[in-house]
């Protein structure tokens, strides 16, 4: 099927002049820093930017070029979007003063299809009566996962999650005092805005004996654990979720304390809550570093313990805590100093732009760019990007180049002539 893709025309805005009578270079507008799309919508992005005169524009994903170089069109729209069109989106614009790169927009587009294929003996499970036994779904094709709604039926009717049955955030289901009575077919299904798949049947057949003993005492045993996690708080993200669901032949006896770092978590209702017989833990709002190390759920019955632990690390965009003004005067000569300090987590890399060109002028460690002395070559829009895998962000300065007045080397020499005569100044 052949897809379109079109740019649609703006109406220019009217020159914009500067107090000293000079034409303005673009300057960046607010924008969005995601998108969410399903397969078969249209993608329309804006090049956020305002200038004078006409603003030639071109776009990238991926930073690889998405449109000719030189359109005065600023819109980018694809028509049926498909998986292969998500990725970061940026676009430039120049002018005859300047030129400058917008922030990445990440498009997302969203897809469900159905659960890959697993070997035959994926199906089949074998448990033993008294103890307890794990089914996890088979790979899910369909993004964003994070998105999906689980839900297992045991003989056609739903299983609803309880004292003996938990169904994780991931779909994994944990059925817990095995009998004979909860052998038999299951099934998973998957849900999402998209519609909804079904895996054909799981057959969990019942042993009469315990294997290998494992479960003859009343001592806990961790059945599912919590899984180590890269958090990336973002707008759409504010909800860390760890697992845990603890065994023992004496179940109702079994009590879950969850500790972060070595510190027990106390629920409060805001930041930390237990669901499902404190099987599940919601962290609120994570940050970092405040958030970020081992979790530890802990199943206790009388003096016995298990432990399963997890590390978590939160990842949080960038945020560029130094200032450029909108404009940097520079005299010719002069030394300028343009300074880019970022927090986040990953550390941020820094990446210095001039008029939508990566440069490799002096950076200081600090990340600021050094312009040792100024020339005319030296003017034009520089950009300070702060890069990290939750996002980027940019700051902004127009360097503009000012002639600087005449410097006195040497004062003249006091001169005593007659009037009449001619006085030389050396």
């Amino acid at each position: 099927m052949t897809r379109n893709l079109v740019i649609v025309a703006m109406v220019m805005a009217a020159w914009v002049w500067s107090t000293n009578g000079q034409p303005r270079p673009p300057s960046l507008t607010s924008s969005s820093s995601s998108v969410l799309l399903r397969e078969g919508q249209n993608l329309t992005l804006e090049c956020p930017v305002d200038g004078a005169g006409d603003l030639r524009v071109q776009w990238f994903r991926n930073e690889q070029p998405a449109t000719e170089k030189g359109s005065l069109f600023r819109r980018l729209t694809i028509d049926a979007v498909s998986r292969a069109d998500a990725g970061a989106y940026r676009c430039s614009a120049e002018n005859d003063v300047g030129a400058l790169v917008s922030r990445a927009v990440n498009v997302t587009v969203s897809y469900l299809d159905d659960f890959g294929a697993v070997p035959e003996e994926f199906w089949q499970i074998s448990a033993s009566v008294g103890g307890y036994f794990v089914l996890t779904p088979p790979p899910l094709r369909a993004n964003p996962l994070h998105d999906i709604a689980w839900r297992w039926y045991f003989h056609d009717a739903v299983v609803f999650p309880n004292r003996t049955h938990f169904v994780s955030s991931t779909g994994t289901l944990v059925v817990l005092e095995a009998s004979a009575e909860k052998a038999g077919p299951y099934k998973v299904e998957a849900t999402s805005a998209l519609g909804r798949v079904s895996s054909r049947d799981y057959v969990v057949e019942m042993n009469s004996e315990l294997q290998n003993g494992a479960f003859s005492g009343g001592d806990p045993t961790i059945a599912l654990a919590p899984r180590d996690t890269v958090f990336v708080r973002t707008s759409g993200q504010r909800e860390l979720v760890l697992e845990c669901v603890a065994f023992s032949r004496s179940l109702d006896e079994v009590v879950i304390n969850w500790h972060h770092n070595g510190t027990r978590i106390v629920p409060d209702g805001i930041q930390y809550e237990l669901e499902q017989f404190s099987r599940r833990l919601r962290v609120n709002n994570p940050s970092f570093p405040k958030n970020s190390g081992v979790y530890a759920c802990e199943a206790t019955r009388s003096f016995t313990s298990a432990k399963g632990q997890a590390w978590v690390e939160i990842y949080e965009e960038p945020e560029i805590t130094s200032t450029m003004p909108p404009e940097t005067p520079g005299s010719l000569g002069q030394s300028i100093t343009l300074p880019c300090r970022a927090r986040g987590w990953p550390r941020p890399l820094l990446k210095w732009f001039k008029n939508a060109v990566p440069t490799s002028k002096s950076i200081a460690e600090d990340g600021s760019l050094i312009i040792s002395s100024v020339t005319e070559e030296d003017k034009g829009i520089y950009q300070c990007e702060a890069i990290n895998a939750a996002g980027s962000t940019l700051s902004t300065t127009w360097l503009r180049t000012e002639a600087s007045g005449p410097v006195l080397s040497e004062r003249p020499n006091n001169v005593s002539v007659t009037v009449g005569q001619e006085a030389k100044f050396l």
